[in-house]
């Protein structure tokens, strides 16, 4: 099976395997979930359930996701429990956002909003800050930034894109909050960044900048009863969301304690 397959190419060939692994290979499979499940590692969790098995209780997130870039829904839907917070998760690759009445909170993923070209159509970003206005919150990851002031009709303060080179670590302001304490302790110096943007304008509260301190790394707006949750967070690859994975939750968990239901 392709299953078995991806098995075979991690612990080495066959014919060689006795040099790092005595035994079946289902047996070290269970070794090895063994371990992530102690280690809390977040593949080896159980995924969020759907919004057709989710409950009253469950909050739910649509993931609008670029269909390139997949690494970051992996993760998004492990997230199921953040403290009293349980989540439902569900991914889209419709930029017309559908259902987006029906949910708490759309994560707007990694670049998804296009990178040859804008994606959202006037009508689906005035729907956008509807939601935000009757108490949804929106949480964008990094975006393809390359158009300064221009596609940004979904978001209804100032802001600006920057066109950015890849950097390693983040700088919090003065005043970030918990944002990166609860639930997690965040190593802010693992984070990557890219295209970030500035220009918050007023209302806007930067809770921190990119590692040159040019950009905004991670921004908060408030706009009606909800509100807007902007980063700069760099998610092409599984090691870069990695390195992200505790601050997406602590992002999560922001915007469970502040939805509207």
């Amino acid at each position: 099976t392709k299953w078995r397959d991806k098995w075979w190419s991690i612990t080495n060939i066959e014919v060689h395997m006795h040099r790092t692994y005595r035994g079946w290979t289902v047996n070290l499979q269970k070794k090895i979930k063994g371990r992530l499940k102690d280690r809390d590692v977040i593949l080896a969790r159980e995924p969020a359930p759907g919004f057709k098995k989710a409950s009253d209780k469950h909050i739910k997130m649509l993931v609008f996701s670029d269909r390139k870039y997949h690494t970051e829904f992996r993760t998004l839907r492990r997230i199921s429990k953040l403290g009293e917070y349980e989540f439902a998760c569900q991914q889209t690759y419709d930029q017309n956002l559908p259902q987006l009445e029906k949910v708490n909170i759309l994560w707007i993923g990694y670049r998804s909003l296009g990178e040859d070209n804008y994606l959202l159509n006037q009508g689906t970003e005035k729907r956008l800050k509807n939601f935000v206005q009757n108490g949804g919150v929106v949480i964008v990851s990094g975006q393809d930034n390359d158009g300064g002031e221009k596609n940004l009709g979904w978001f209804p303060g100032k802001l600006s894109g920057v066109e950015g080179e890849v950097q390693m670590g983040i700088r919090p302001s003065q005043n970030p909050g918990n944002i990166f304490k609860i639930p997690n302790k965040v190593a802010v110096g693992d984070i990557y960044t890219e295209d970030s943007w500035n220009k918050g304008g007023r209302g806007f509260n930067v809770l921190a900048s990119t590692s040159d301190g040019r950009g905004v790394a991670v921004g908060k707006y408030k706009h009606g009863k909800g509100m807007y949750i902007i980063t700069s967070l760099h998610h092409q690859t599984f090691f870069q969301v990695a390195r992200s994975q505790r601050l997406m939750e602590n992002l999560l968990y922001l915007a469970a304690k502040n939805i509207q239901k």
